[in-house]
Parts: C-alpha cells; structure tokens; sequence
C-alpha cells in the first residue's frame, strides 16, 4: 500500500501525544521489584544507549537481551536462581523468573550469557 500510495494518511490527535524525555544513564539500573515483562521492556527500550545495567554474581553488567519464561519463584527479586546455557535467571517482582541472554561484562565485550558462563561460572 505505501509503495503504489493508496495507504491511508491519519493526522495525529495531538490531545493524545505525551512527552518522552531524553534516555539518561539514570534509566539503566535495573530494578528487580519490578514485573518480569517490565524489566524485559527496559533491557529492550535500552539498546543500544545507555543499555540497561546489574549487578551479576559481584561484578557490574550491560545487559542487552532478556526472555521471559513465566516460570513462577517464590526467591525475593533479584536473586539469581539459575545459570545455563539458557541464560541466567533472576527473580522478579512479579514473583516470574527473567532469563538475561545476552550481556557485557564491565571492561569485556558483549556476548551470549552461555559464552560468559564457559570462562566465568556462577556458583548459586
């Protein structure tokens, strides 16, 4: 329809428009008290600047690709439940399991959680 015009033109409503502010590092701090899908919508609205950042097993991480699973946990948010070549799972406010997949270590480069785990283990 766009490529041979015949798709339809709608004004926009501006009674309907709200503001976004500016993308700022303070967004990037994950806060696990949060639901699972909104933690999900963060690690996602954040890519590629500022990307959205936790605290891993002691050691500060970008983190740039999450799945949720609708796995249910009873741990308080933030704990670290597993990790696999699935990804490492961290309880949500919403009492669901996120499971990050990709990440950035602090001075290392951005890669698949499972080739994290094979030089740096996480014993839960």
């Amino acid at each position: 329809m766009i490529e041979n015009g015949t798709a339809v033109r709608t004004v926009q409503d501006e009674e309907a428009s709200t503001y976004a502010p500016m993308l700022s590092r303070d967004l990037s701090p994950i806060d696990w008290t949060k639901s699972a899908h909104a933690v999900n919508c963060q690690i996602r609205g954040l890519i590629p600047w500022p990307a959205a950042s936790a605290v891993v097993d002691g050691r500060a991480m970008k983190v740039f690709k999450s799945q949720e699973t609708g796995e249910e946990t009873s741990a308080e948010p933030g704990t670290l439940l597993s990790a696999d070549k699935r990804g490492i799972a961290v309880a949500c406010g919403d009492g669901k399991a996120l499971y990050l997949t990709e990440i950035q270590a602090d001075g290392g480069k951005r890669m698949p959680v499972a080739d994290y785990l094979r030089g740096h283990p996480i014993q839960l």
